[in-house]
């Protein structure tokens, strides 16, 4: 059966500077037999799109009904779920790469050299922080009552959620890139383009251990007592968190793509080459391997007894966890940035500008 789309305005009353909410009504039969959301019929599956100017490149943020999320135009936005109202955008003059951090009061975001603190109700500014030589290329973290960020020369930074001062600074010798940070007890572990992973104390700001790797790393993710990374010479890597000696290593023969995720004993990750891995937490060993003729973008959603991801064909998928079956696929119709679910809703954004978002019917 031919797949059939129709198209129509939300009866919301939108202002001209505000983006439109278009509500997609969609026979999903013929692409999926469960539903893109776990536990949900494709018969009482709605599809809510709206589209801004740029492309949506990375995940938006989800609080109280919220959702925060930037384009490569240079645009910051804030949206009303439970009505597809635009409540603020901001503006900053340069890129927005990655996803914002939310907390009560604040929205904090990186573009360029500069980290901003806005006023979440307003998106006005509250904090910039100007002292960071190099572009940040990765996505700030927060603990402890501040947020970490490391940039394209090496630098890290803990500055103060409040006052938006510096509290420490770290230079390393190679000024190379560092790629992304993770954070567990009181600790951060970031990778650089020097081939070290280091490990920090976020308090002094002093350094507790690094070790050197073959190649150039990835962001790490941590699950319990274990750090796990990728390198560009093709292997995946598990390393002790107090230590850094290495537990296990896997040969994925391609470099991955974002950080991997953890559930239930298994590490995902995925691979330019259009691979989805599931090894045994523990082993390292290959539990299934999923294959697409396209890369992956980006990380990997899991929610329940789902995985969730974008490719280059665009489609976003939705595969069982356990067996990397597929169970669901949505075609987006352009390049799917990496999904986020909260409350029931499975929300992505396109590389057209298109963010979506699929809930259930009442």
């Amino acid at each position: 059966m031919k797949l059939i789309k129709s198209f129509f305005l939300s009866a919301l009353t939108l202002l001209t500077s505000c983006v439109q909410l278009t509500r997609i009504s969609e026979d999903l039969a013929e692409i999926t037999r469960k539903s893109p959301v776990q536990n949900f019929s494709a018969k009482n599956i709605i599809v809510e799109n709206l589209n801004v100017s740029g492309a949506i490149t990375s995940s938006p943020a989800i609080s109280d009904n919220e959702v925060y999320f930037s384009s490569l135009e240079q645009n910051l936005y804030a949206f009303d779920l439970s009505n597809g109202k635009e409540i603020w955008k901001f503006s900053p003059g340069h890129t927005i790469f990655f996803t914002p951090i939310v907390t009560k009061n604040t929205v904090y975001i990186a573009a360029d050299n500069l980290l901003y603190a806005l006023d979440r109700k307003r998106g006005t500014i509250n904090w910039v922080f100007k002292e960071a030589k190099g572009l940040i290329r990765s996505k700030p973290i927060i603990s402890e009552g501040a947020i970490f960020f490391s940039n394209s020369v090496g630098e890290v930074y803990s500055v103060s959620l409040f006052s938006g001062q510096k509290i420490w600074k770290f230079q390393t010798k190679s000024k190379q890139k560092l790629s992304g940070m993770a954070e567990k007890d009181g600790f951060i572990y970031f990778s650089s383009d020097d081939q070290h992973l280091y490990a920090f104390d976020t308090i002094t700001g002093q350094e507790k251990w690094k070790i050197k790797i073959k190649g150039k790393l990835n962001a790490p993710s941590v699950f319990g007592d274990t750090i796990f990374f990728a390198a560009d010479n093709g292997f995946f890597y598990a390393v002790d968190i107090s230590s850094g000696k290495e537990k296990w290593k896997y040969l994925a023969n391609d470099s991955v793509v974002g950080a991997p995720a953890v559930s239930k004993n298994r590490v995902f990750f995925s691979s330019w080459n259009g691979n989805l891995y599931s090894l045994d937490q523990e082993s390292g060993e290959l539990v299934w391997k999923f294959s697409f003729k396209e890369p992956i973008t980006g990380a990997p959603c899991i929610y329940g007894e789902n995985i969730y991801f974008g490719s280059w064909d665009k489609n976003l998928y939705n595969l069982d966890l356990e067996t990397g079956e597929i169970k669901g696929v949505f075609f987006a119709g352009e390049l799917v940035a990496p999904p986020v679910v909260a409350s029931g809703n499975l929300i992505f954004g396109t590389w057209n500008g298109d963010l979506y978002r699929i809930i259930q019917k009442k």
